[in-house]
Parts: structure tokens; sequence; C-alpha cells
């Protein structure tokens, strides 16, 4: 293990960490964002969850009896554990998250009953991550909890959550793998009223998205051509075609958005000078210089606005990406390129 552990840093594929290794890429079989502790506790990377495309055939290739749906959030993936004695906060990769620390102080609670447990949820609102929420601050769904062992099935998890103010992913029902129909009309429901989409669990999980909610990433980041890479823009055009035409969704209505989707960011992107994207979180002004420094390099961080917010402080920032940026600016200031 030892000779394995020293290759993965050597290719940086593991990082060392003072008192933990975290693994930044699904290394030996091992997931990504795995933390392996020096005392020997692994805290384990959330499984990557395989997507299908089309109702019918996933559901009967994927499961033979009764299977769970979950809703699906759009949010970001939070882990969290109990370390020393204290919270702590792990995005997907593995890296610390300052902002989740600050937040779940009910998951903090639970977790000193259940210390040996890893809470996996998803939060959504006014985060680093996430659009702004005008009615809320945040909110965090569980979706999975870890017992040191296994994952705990959906009704064990809802009886572990007893009595905490912490909120459970919404249950859309249980299904046979013949009621795809049925399952449709929920899914046509489901997109009217812009929801991402749902998580299909029993023995295998697979997921399923949502159109609106691919075409709503493309409005929110379409315009940061240079900076994402090509696959993210390939699978959300070509997977909410497919879904639009099983569902039998109206054609016209999404071509439109599609357009509006590419091109809104775009003209907004010229208007300001900067290809950015703005968020506006609720924190410590010391959380708020430790996760600054957890930002990629390619990406400038300006403070927009600062004031007192509840006993902590709220904070509007830019997340302005250097390389689209760069390129718009070349673009519209004369300069030619070689296609």
């Amino acid at each position: 293990m030892d000779g394995i552990v020293e290759k993965g840093i050597e290719k940086r594929k593991i990082i060392e960490h003072d008192g933990y290794l975290q693994f930044r890429e699904k290394y030996r079989g091992v997931e990504r964002g795995t933390i392996v502790f020096k005392n020997g506790r692994v805290v384990p990377g959330y499984p990557h969850i395989k997507r299908i495309f089309n109702i019918e055939n996933g559901i009967k290739k994927h499961f033979e009896g009764i299977f769970t749906a979950e809703e699906k959030i759009d949010g970001y993936n939070l882990r969290s554990i109990l370390h020393k004695g204290k919270l702590m906060c792990l995005s997907r990769g593995g890296f610390v998250d300052w902002f989740g620390m600050e937040k779940l102080g009910e998951v903090e609670i639970f977790l000193k009953k259940n210390p040996k447990f890893v809470v996996y949820g998803e939060m959504k609102g006014n985060t680093p991550y996430t659009p702004p929420a005008e009615r809320y601050d945040v909110r965090y769904y569980v979706f999975d909890l870890w017992n040191g062992k296994r994952f705990l099935k959906r009704k064990e998890i809802g009886k572990k959550l007893e009595g905490y103010k912490i909120k459970q992913v919404p249950l859309v029902g249980e299904f046979k793998r013949d009621e795809t129909e049925k399952l449709k009309k929920v899914l046509k429901r489901m997109e009217k009223n812009e929801k991402e989409g749902i998580v299909f669990k029993a023995e295998k999980r697979v997921k399923f998205v949502l159109p609106s909610a691919d075409i709503e990433d493309l409005e929110q980041k379409g315009h940061l051509l240079f900076d994402l890479p090509p696959g993210y823009y390939k699978q959300r055009i070509f997977r909410s075609f497919l879904s639009i035409k099983q569902l039998g969704l109206e054609k016209r209505r999404y071509n439109s958005r599609m357009g509006r989707a590419i091109y809104g960011g775009l003209e907004k992107a010229v208007k300001e000078g900067n290809m950015s994207e703005r968020y506006r979180i609720r924190m410590s002004l010391k959380g708020w210089e430790k996760l600054k420094k957890e930002f990629g390099k390619e990406i400038k961080i300006e403070e927009v606005d600062l004031k007192k917010w509840k006993g902590t402080y709220e904070i509007e920032f830019l997340k302005v990406y250097k390389r689209s940026s760069s390129i718009l600016k070349n673009a519209v200031t004369g300069f030619s390129v070689a296609d």
C-alpha cells in the first residue's frame, strides 16, 4: 500500500496534507475525493453515479424489481465528518470547504452523536458555487449517509435524521421496472416545475437529468467558452435534445431557449467587458479569507460589495475567468487571430 501511495503522490494523483492524504483523481480503484487520515480513517469520496439518456431502456437495463426515485438537487456536493471533535466539510474533490463549516451547525450536532458517520449532501442558495437566492440563504439536503461500513438505505437515513433540523432529499416515489410511462409523466411534471432530475436507487444507481436543468447550466456558464472543457457544452446539448424528444416536449420553446442560453451570456460579457459570474455569500471575514485561497489560479476574485448581515457579513463577488476575459478583450479591441 505504501508503494502505491508513493507512486500516486509522485504522479500528483494523491496530495499530501498535514495529517491526511487527498485523492484528487480516481486512482487504483479509490474514488476521487477520498481522504485518508494518518490514524487510518478513510472518508470515501462519493461514487460517480452514471447517467441514463433513455428512460425505458435505461430502467430495464439497470433494475430488476422495485427501485426508489429521489429528486436530484441542483446545488454543489458537500461531505461532512467529525474530525478532532469538530465539523470538517469537504468538497467532492476532497478540498476543505470553509464555507460549509460555517453553515452546517446542525450537521455538527448530528456527527457529535454519530462520530463515525459521513454525511453526503447538496447545498444550494447563497453559496460560492450556486446562483444567489432571494427567498432564503442556503438549503442543505442529505442524500446519503455512510456509517463506516456501508451506505444506509433511504428509510434508514430518515430514521437516523429524526429529531434533527436536517433535510433529506425529497422522495419522488417507488417504481417497478415496467412503470416507465408512469415515470415519464412524473418527469414531465418535474420539468414543468423546473426540477433538475431524478436519482434512481436500488442495488445499482443511475440518474436522469431534465432538459431545463441542462439549458440552465448553459444560461449560467455558456459564455465561459474558453475556460470550460468542450465536453461541458457537448453533453448538455446532446442529452437535453434526447430528453426533450423522449418526453414529447415542445421543441420550438426549447430551441429558442437554447439559443438565448448561449448568446445571452456572451451579450452580457461584451457589455461588462469580462467573462464572469456573480455570487453572494454570508460568512465571517476570517472564513472568507480562507475560502478565497481555495479558488483556482485561472480565476480572479473581485469583491463587489461587503456589508454586515445578522452577526456576520454579506459578501458579493465576481469570479472573473482570466482566459475567456483575455480572449474577449482582444476580440473587441481589434486583435487578429489565426483560425
